[in-house]
């Protein structure tokens, strides 16, 4: 990233300088540097320009709901929705939804969540992004499971199964996957079956 910036400033791309400063700052949030993280963040808001807004907005909402700043995070979701309707951008559009979704479940507005992760599901399917698919489906199970509908859950999560062995069964979301299930099996008093899939 820090490359792409450097060659950007060097030959006067000042969008796809912002666009790399937005996609830095995820990153050294991810290495610690809040503080980095929030210069290059704001930086790329203040310089964003029509075709890039909406791409800064979605980063810049990430690096919020990664600092526990929900409320923002949300704000910074919707103006990207509606920049990136605009331009058409469907592929960003989905990942908007289905990060605007997790976080409803982390702030407990199950409805809402289930409602963006849908619309994420069914954007990601129109437009053959089969890893935002199988995201999408999988945390539509994580809220249906915090709401307490304990089948649909379940139901949900073996669609997200299929939709990982469709990408080869990527160890890091399967496991996830698997502890997600187990806590609904738990839940519904399931213990044989949480603890199979614990040692699957």
């Amino acid at each position: 990233y820090r490359r792409s910036i450097d060659i950007s400033v060097r030959h006067a791309l000042a969008d796809e300088e912002v666009t790399g400063r937005a996609n830095l700052a995820p990153s050294l949030l991810a290495l610690g540097d809040a503080a980095g993280a929030e210069v290059e963040i704001i930086e790329a808001t203040q310089r964003s320009s029509l075709a890039t807004r909406g791409i800064v907005a979605m980063r810049h909402a990430g690096v919020r709901a990664r600092t526990g700043q929900l409320s923002e995070a949300q704000v910074l979701y919707q103006r990207a929705l509606r920049w990136l309707e605009d331009s058409l951008d469907q592929h960003n559009l989905a990942l908007v939804y289905l990060n605007q979704g997790i976080t409803h479940v982390y702030q407990g507005h199950y409805a809402a969540a289930l409602e963006s992760l849908s619309m994420a599901e069914r954007l990601a399917q129109r437009r053959n992004l089969p890893v935002l698919v199988a995201m999408a489906t999988h945390n539509m199970g994580f809220a249906l499971a915090r709401l307490g509908d304990l089948p649909e859950a379940l139901a949900v999560f073996a669609r997200a199964k299929l939709a990982y062995a469709g990408l080869g069964n990527p160890q890091r979301y399967v496991a996830t996957l698997e502890g997600d299930r187990c806590e609904v099996l738990l839940a519904a008093g399931l213990v044989t079956e949480a603890r199979d899939g614990a040692l699957a």
